[in-house]
């Protein structure tokens, strides 16, 4: 009875890591450490604008595009928000500080504060409590006229 109540939800899950380390088996962009003596084009910075450049760039044939990012491959671990706590410590995690900030994490109303240290998911308690944290502007909006025909 147990394996019974315990397959589909284990599917689902087996599912949803096949699905999240898919593209990561199937697709790992080319990363090399030999490099040719000359480029027409360096891009530092593997970031959205960065890539758009290269790939613009790299549309002519005849030009060599370089685009250098800081960091090797990417671990798939990194891309499940449950695993997300495994990748402390490693090479993914850059290990930067930030200041002490007294109104930090603020966001939430009171009571969901210490709720949130003990969620699997953040995404999940923001949708559960859309609500609350989205229909603030409702006194303010103006609502929209229907056209109505004579």
């Amino acid at each position: 009875m147990l394996l019974k109540n315990l397959a589909p939800p284990l599917a689902r899950t087996l599912l949803r890591l096949y699905y999240v380390l898919l593209p990561y088996v199937a697709y790992q962009p080319e990363v090399s450490d030999y490099f040719d003596k000359q480029y027409d084009y360096i891009v530092v910075g593997g970031g959205s604008a960065g890539s758009v450049l290269a790939s613009r760039l790299s549309e002519d044939s005849c030009v060599k595009v370089l685009l250098l990012e800081a960091g090797g491959h990417v671990d798939p671990v990194s891309e499940i928000p449950v695993a997300a706590f495994l990748t402390q410590l490693t090479d993914n995690d850059w290990q930067f500080l930030s200041t002490p900030q007294k109104r930090a994490g603020g966001g939430y109303p009171n009571r969901y504060r210490l709720a949130m240290a003990f969620r699997v998911s953040i995404r999940e308690a923001t949708y559960e409590h859309r609500r609350e944290l989205c229909n603030h502007y409702t006194d303010i909006l103006v609502t929209p006229f229907k056209a109505s025909s004579p």
